[in-house]
């Protein structure tokens, strides 16, 4: 419990730990090529992370992302704590370090990190762009999300799904979130990856974020297997109304043995990054304290 793992997970864990070789199935070669796959897209995102950090916190590539997450409030501590990065405005300044380093094409078309060109070759998805890694429960990065830095569109580019990165089973921050929304049965449920790094930079840790998409069944069940009230914040406008019923739709099906959904609607048309960095933690704790209530 301690380590949210499973049982089997458990048992591996302690097994290494005193040099007991557990049996094992012998494997097919798909089974074999796939675990492959997947043990070299975490060694590459584990890669591209490095280099993103590295882009934006010792190179001058990163001056200007520097500047906008400082001016968004971000300390240099959760700028390092959750390993926030900068994607060079270059359209091969990342591709070209990993093919240097060993990777091939195929190798990063696979992780999402590029794009194949019509006349042939690639070149890098995240341009000029701050990003965010996103992990796993283990905090094994997955996949990637980049926001602008001005006004244009599309605001927020995410990695595509891949054999490690499911985004209806993926919830941004979850890994530093998860312990702490067991211990404190506190969940709360928000739109940005801006909203939980503030949040969590003020002092509230239970906050999750979705992938850019509407919240999906799965999502809800795995919060409900760590606690069973959750709060959701949404925007007020229009799209985050209709994020917050279709979150409703989707998880009032799980509810059951006094489970329950809260929505929070915060005042003067903030988002929880703008409240709580206008009002602090305890404000925002006393807002999900206050939330509408729809339970089984």
């Amino acid at each position: 419990k301690i380590e949210n793992i499973t049982f089997f997970e458990a048992t591996r864990m302690l097994a290494q730990k005193i040099n007991l070789p557990l049996p094992q199935k012998e494997k097919t070669k798909e089974e074999l090529l796939r675990d492959k796959q997947i043990s070299l897209l975490y060694k590459i995102n584990a890669t591209a992370k490095d280099f993103f950090f590295a882009c934006l916190t010792k190179t001058n590539y990163g001056k200007s992302a520097t500047a906008y997450l400082k001016k968004r409030g971000l300390s240099d501590e959760v700028i390092n704590e959750f390993q926030l990065g900068f994607a060079p405005n270059y359209w091969d300044k990342l591709s070209q370090a990993f093919v240097k380093r060993g990777f091939t094409e195929t190798d990063l078309l696979q992780a999402g990190l590029v794009l194949e060109r019509k006349q042939g070759g690639i070149y890098d998805r995240f341009r000029n762009r701050v990003i965010f890694p996103i992990t796993d429960e283990k905090n094994r990065v997955i996949g990637f999300g980049g926001r602008v830095l001005d006004d244009s569109l599309p605001k927020y580019l995410n990695s595509p799904e891949t054999v490690v990165f499911n985004k209806r089973q993926t919830l941004f921050g979850l890994a530093k979130a998860g312990k702490y929304i067991k211990e404190k049965n506190q969940a709360l449920i928000v739109e940005g990856y801006m909203d939980v790094i503030s949040l969590h930079q003020a002092g509230v840790f239970g906050a999750v974020a979705s992938m850019g998409t509407a919240l999906a069944q799965p999502q809800i069940e795995r919060l409900l297997q760590l606690n069973p009230i959750l709060t959701l914040s949404f925007d007020g406008d229009s799209a985050g109304q209709k994020a917050a019923w279709r979150a409703m739709e989707i998880g009032l099906p799980a509810l059951s043995d006094g489970k329950e959904l809260r929505f929070l609607t915060l005042p003067d048309n903030h988002d929880p990054d703008s409240y709580v960095s206008a009002h602090g933690a305890i404000a925002m704790q006393q807002q999900m304290q206050q939330a509408d209530r729809k339970s089984t």
